[in-house]
């Protein structure tokens, strides 16, 4: 019976690296288990098809999760493995890195070359990969038993790494939670993050389409508890854009929570209330409609103005445009949900932090086992942040696992 010295559960992005990185130590004795046919699936969606692998900033503060110590737990892995190892890592296995406002992608603009540089070196360690391998029980021992349909492998230790509940497609449906419950582990309610925002629609009718720079906030509780600047895209249910889904973490879990765009981040509502009232003064000839005319989009302009119950067609009144400045800097919107975890890019939960040491990602409870990536409830920023964690929580377990073996 041959036992390997590590069986890593899942062949995304955390599992092809730690694949890599504990197939340098021990080659053909590390075996890399996927249920689909094909690994790194997800990885080939990141960064829109481009490959965003991390960010040229990088801070704990990047990092979220259910339980609200996000921080204090990634910080020693991204400290040992941080953005800069990852290049190196990168460039090391053939996949040459740029960056473009901050995010770092492979030189290609392809995620997919990053996936074949992965496939590449760990068919050169010997390190081996089954793919229709879905993982149905894992039983704790020395060594472990993992089981699939008609299979049984043996390892001395399992690398846990199959991802959380975000994006079915690529076989990440949350249904591998049940392994680690029934190895004695916690599982914090779980939230699609990184997602499209459901909204109110009353106040966006007629913008489907429409794409605008802004400033996004999220509230709940009276308080803005995130925000970003980019894109927000108007849709038939709501929001979308790279400034919603940076945000969108912040609605997890939260039933009353609103968002508020400021059509104009690059101007203060001062200032902006003086150039409509000089506006306003300078061509008393124009119609409310017109006023807003070329200082924001004409179709948003239209909404915020009927949304307050001015005539589009009549003067608007010297009065009013406090209001209309108002709503351009603070355009609210009840959120009513998201698209949901098939949309997402990410889950918000995931295995409780507290079960698992945040410097080796070895669980507490069970003797060579590693919880590794989104499995963990952590969460990161749009922007290259959750490969980064992939990355930066595989090698510390590899890293403890050839530590442990050299003793």
């Amino acid at each position: 019976m041959k036992v390997y010295k590590v069986a890593v559960v899942g062949g995304g992005a955390s599992g092809l690296v730690a694949g890599i990185f504990a197939g340098k130590e021990f080659g053909s004795d590390v075996v890399i288990l996927e249920k689909t046919d094909r690994v790194g699936k997800k990885l080939l969606s990141t960064g829109n098809g481009r490959g965003n692998v991390t960010n040229e900033i990088l801070s704990a503060k990047n990092y979220h999760s259910y339980s609200g110590c996000a921080s204090d737990f990634v910080l020693p892995a991204i400290s040992r493995f941080d953005n800069n190892q990852t290049t190196s890592f990168l460039r090391e296995i053939g996949v040459v890195c740029s960056a473009e406002d901050g995010k770092v992608y492979p030189m290609s603009k392809q995620a997919s070359s990053v996936l074949d540089m992965m496939r590449a070196k760990i068919a050169s360690l010997g390190t081996e990969v089954l793919t229709g391998f879905e993982v149905i029980d894992i039983e704790r021992g020395k060594p472990f038993k993992i089981s699939s349909s008609g299979s049984v492998i043996y390892a001395e230790n399992v690398i846990f790494a199959c991802g959380g509940k975000c994006a079915k497609q690529f076989g990440t449906d949350g249904s591998a939670f049940g392994l680690l419950k029934k190895l004695g582990h916690k599982i914090t309610p779980l939230f699609p993050s990184l997602v499209q925002l459901k909204t109110d629609g009353s106040l966006i009718k007629g913008l489907k389409g429409i794409k605008q720079y802004g400033e996004v906030k999220i509230i709940t509780d009276g308080k803005a508890v995130g925000s970003a600047k980019g894109d927000v895209l108007f849709t038939d249910y709501g929001i979308s854009g790279n400034a919603v889904f940076f945000v969108s973490s912040y609605c997890a879990g939260k039933n009353n929570a609103s968002v508020s765009i400021d059509f104009l981040p690059e101007i203060s509502f001062a200032d902006l209330k003086e150039l409509l009232s000089e506006k306003a003064k300078n061509a008393p000839y124009l119609s409310a409609e017109d006023l807003l005319n070329g200082v924001i989009n004409k179709q948003i302009g239209k909404n915020i103005l009927k949304s307050l119950g001015i005539d589009l067609n009549k003067k608007c009144p010297l009065s009013r445009i406090n209001d209309v400045s108002g709503l351009i800097k603070s355009f609210m919107l009840k959120v009513e949900g998201t698209l949901g975890f098939d949309y997402a890019q990410v889950t918000r939960g995931g295995v409780c932090l507290s079960e698992v040491e945040s410097s080796s990602l070895s669980s507490k409870l069970c003797k060579g086992l590693y919880i590794v990536g989104e499995a963990l409830d952590i969460d990161g920023d749009c922007g290259g942040y959750n490969l980064q964690w992939a990355f930066s929580s595989a090698y510390a377990a590899c890293a403890d696992i050839i530590r442990r073996a050299a003793l």
